[in-house]
């Protein structure tokens, strides 16, 4: 199927969840005067009122949730109602700002890709790590570990990526079923990246159009080295730890990524329980997490088997 010339057929859509209303406001007027349509989805954010009066603004369709759905089934109840005349859509995170001309940029491409008869899943920027502006990585999960793909190529194939900032056809989010709403926020573009491939589709980053995007709440340093983690809080690493022992039970997640992501994420509990000011309540968002994640994947596996 062949993406319509169209620039105004694609739209753009904010989920948002209890924002700093001036981060949300420096996104909105980000993507002002793009040439797609504009909606923001409030997941029953105690700030609603703000947000509503933004969305006017800034000239965004407002849509509200009547509890946080998650990113998961918020963007899969979004794609349902959308007409059919959108043929792509691009979720952005409450703390992204992508450059001007990003999302034409990046829906040109999709469009390029679609008439020489490729069959793409979804086109991600180039994503910049505020405060400090770390280029992040493109990458390939082996059993050897993270390959880091060619960032003087204009495009790369990587394995997965992110939903902030990432234009998504909607042919192949049907086809695949939409995002796992089993995994509410985290791990829903990774699991999504590999189903999708799994029926021919490919995924396309591009080093032409880049994003900057606040990952994590803080950052720690590891004394006597340069590594520096970024951190979630106690609530947020919870959901993470949860969303990660429900996503080791997914057939769709290759083996080696479930080994990859399982010993990064042993190291990197194990430096913040030594480093952090937040050690206790920090574990405690662990454990629990962790029993939460395995008690639900146990009693699914149970009733249905790997999905």
């Amino acid at each position: 199927m062949t993406i319509p010339i169209a620039r105004s057929s694609y739209a753009a859509v904010i989920v948002a969840y209890n924002p700093a209303i001036s981060r949300l406001s420096a996104l909105m007027k980000s993507l002002r005067f793009i040439s797609g349509h504009r909606y923001i989805v409030d997941n029953a954010s105690g700030n609603a009122a703000a947000i509503r009066l933004l969305a006017k603004e800034y000239g965004f369709v407002y849509l509200q949730n009547t509890e946080n759905r998650g990113i998961a089934q918020a963007i899969n109840h979004f794609e349902q109602a959308l007409p059919d005349s959108i043929t792509a859509f691009i979720p952005f995170d409450q703390d992204s700002i992508p450059q001007i001309h990003y999302c034409d940029c990046i829906f040109e491409k999709l469009i390029h890709q679609s008439r020489l008869g490729i069959s793409i899943a979804a086109i991600g920027g180039q994503v910049i790590d505020t405060p400090h502006e770390r280029q992040l990585k493109f990458v390939r999960i082996t059993w050897r570990g993270v390959t880091e793909l060619d960032a003087s190529s204009v495009d790369v194939q990587p394995d997965y990526l992110i939903i902030s900032g990432t234009m998504i056809s909607r042919e192949a989010f049907r086809k695949s079923g939409g995002f796992d709403e089993q995994l509410f926020v985290d791990n829903v573009d990774v699991e999504w990246s590999y189903r999708v491939s799994t029926l021919g589709y490919r995924l396309v980053g591009t080093h032409l159009a880049s994003m900057m995007h606040c990952i994590g709440d803080s950052e720690l340093s590891i004394p006597g080295t340069a590594l520096q983690l970024n951190v979630h809080s106690p609530a947020r690493m919870r959901f993470m730890t949860k969303s990660r022992f429900l996503s080791y039970r997914k057939a769709s997640l290759p083996m080696q990524w479930k080994l990859q992501d399982f010993l990064r994420f042993c190291v990197k509990t194990l430096l913040i329980m030594a480093y952090s000011d937040e050690r206790s309540p920090m574990l405690k968002a662990v454990l629990k997490g962790a029993m939460e994640g395995a008690t639900e994947a146990i009693s699914i596996a149970g009733k249905t088997g790997p999905t």
